[in-house]
């Protein structure tokens, strides 16, 4: 990205950040969009799940952990927690 080579202070690359990739909402419906996001006290990312199996990808997360919730329209029909890390760490 064109901001990574800014030199802004406390700015992470997209080298130093993460993806979180789900598939197979269980009891989804397909007549209903679904929606995931992510979020903590620092960041949200927000992604949209395919209607046909549930698979859903956010990229450009920044390493952390994060309330994970799956939105049925405007229902939160799941929360969860998952941790990014940072992909240049190795770990």
């Amino acid at each position: 990205s064109w901001a990574d080579s800014l030199g802004i202070s406390g700015y992470v690359p997209a080298s130093g950040r993460g993806k979180v990739a789900g598939v197979g909402i269980t009891g989804r419906n397909t007549a209903y969009a679904y929606t995931v996001g992510l979020a903590n006290s620092a960041a949200q990312y927000w992604g949209s799940a395919r209607s046909s199996d549930g698979y859903f990808s956010i990229g450009g997360v920044l390493p952390g952990t994060y309330t994970l919730t799956v939105f049925k329209g405007e229902l939160a029909v799941y929360t969860g927690s998952v941790s990014v890390s940072d992909p240049a760490s190795g770990r």
